[in-house]
């Protein structure tokens, strides 16, 4: 279901116009989730006046530097009290307090700077969604440098450095064993 935004004054004619994408729904609590960023969830909660975001389904250590960026930003730009972001209850959830306007639709405003915040992390997330891809295909279907046909390596008695059959002393990093052979 798509959500439409207008933000500024209908009745004007001439005024700032912005229109976001973004990948969100609205929750059976009127809360806003958005789903965008590849590594959180962000959610608005306008009820009790709080962001709140959590880890999407793998959790990571990119996890809290997104978040962490989030919550800078919205601090920065006067939307979030940087001096409530905490912990929530909710194992690698972060919620910081919305500031009380009557100014201005602090929903909207969240919103707008929600959509520059992913659009800033965009091009990281679409890096690492694009790098993993090509792992993944160097390793289903190698080239034929990085590749060898069956029956072409030769079979030796010993490969590697570690010997095949009992320990031997001070040639294994198991030396103070031993095996009776």
């Amino acid at each position: 279901m798509a959500i439409t935004i207008k933000v500024g004054n209908q009745n004007k004619a001439v005024g700032p116009k912005e229109i976001i994408k973004l990948d969100m729904r609205k929750n059976l609590n009127d809360d806003i989730m958005i789903f965008d960023h590849a590594d959180i969830v962000i959610v608005i909660d306008s009820k009790n006046s709080k962001v709140c975001t959590y880890a999407k389904d793998v959790m990571n250590s990119y996890v809290y530097g997104a978040q962490n960026r989030l919550f800078h930003l919205l601090s920065k730009k006067g939307l979030v009290d940087p001096a409530s972001v905490q912990g929530g209850n909710v194992f690698e959830s972060l919620e910081g307090e919305v500031y009380k306007t009557n100014k201005y639709d602090a929903t909207k405003m969240l919103l707008l700077a929600i959509y520059e915040y992913i659009e800033e992390e965009r091009p990281y997330f679409e890096f690492v969604e694009d790098y993993e891809e090509l792992v993944d295909d160097s390793m289903s279907d190698p080239t034929d440098e990085d590749s060898t046909a069956l029956g072409e390596v030769p079979q030796e008695t010993r490969k590697g450095s570690i010997p095949v059959s009992g320990y031997t002393y001070g040639n294994s990093y198991y030396w103070n064993s031993f095996t009776y052979e």
